[in-house]
């Protein structure tokens, strides 16, 4: 094949390249064309690809569904010292899995934050995240995170769960039962979490918007 044929075929090999990745991100993230002015819709965060939730991960995710949730007592980034048993004893609670320094952590919590805030505080919020109380109040400190962060240095509470990367979240029904656990968020994930809370919260959930969150199931950074 002459040198000139083996120049067209790579250029024309990484053309195909560079346009399916764009349009792979395009789908993904609601990204508009450059020029086009018909959707006033925000860009989604751009989040990794390799951090899309498998499906081995979503079938483990679902194995606890029903099981007993782990029982822990921890230390909070506030000082208090919260057990589990304590605080699903007349309601449910939802448990986010937090990696320091993951920016899908960060990228989760704006969302989680939403929830959170439009259930009034009918649903409570506790953050488990990989570190002592100082890495917990500096979370805390650096995303203001409005609900307490739980330490789990040893990741006890973290493996207990399953969790196997960060952006993981697990609904605890009442009496203490899983009763989902999801391994990531995204926008229909973050609607299932608030269909669970509706029951709970009086007189109703507060006005929310995940639209901009990813539309695949996404994880943050293993343990």
């Amino acid at each position: 094949m002459k040198k000139y044929q083996v120049a067209f075929f790579l250029t024309a090999a990484t053309t195909v390249g560079i346009f399916y990745a764009w349009t792979r991100i395009s789908a993904e993230f609601g990204l508009s064309p450059r020029g086009d002015e018909s959707s006033d819709r925000e860009p989604r965060p751009v989040t990794p690809l390799l951090h899309l939730v498998s499906d081995r991960m979503i079938s483990g995710s679902e194995k606890a569904a029903g099981t007993p949730a782990p029982d822990f007592q921890a230390r909070g980034n506030d000082g208090k010292l919260y057990r589990l048993s304590e605080i699903v004893n007349n309601g449910p609670a939802v448990l986010v899995f937090i990696k320091d320094g993951c920016p899908c952590s960060r990228s989760a919590d704006q969302y989680l934050q939403r929830l959170h805030a439009a259930g009034r505080g009918w649903v409570p919020f506790f953050g488990v995240i990989d570190g002592g109380v100082m890495v917990a109040d500096r979370w805390v400190e650096q995303t203001q995170t409005i609900f307490p962060i739980l330490a789990d240095p040893e990741l006890s509470i973290i493996h207990a769960y399953g969790a196997e990367s960060s952006a993981y979240v697990a609904f605890i029904g009442p009496g203490g039962r899983i009763d989902k656990l999801w391994a990531g968020y995204s926008e229909t994930m973050l609607k299932e979490l608030a269909d669970r809370m509706k029951p709970w919260v009086k007189p109703g959930m507060k006005p929310f918007d995940v639209s901009d969150a990813p539309v695949e199931l996404y994880a943050g950074c293993p343990y």
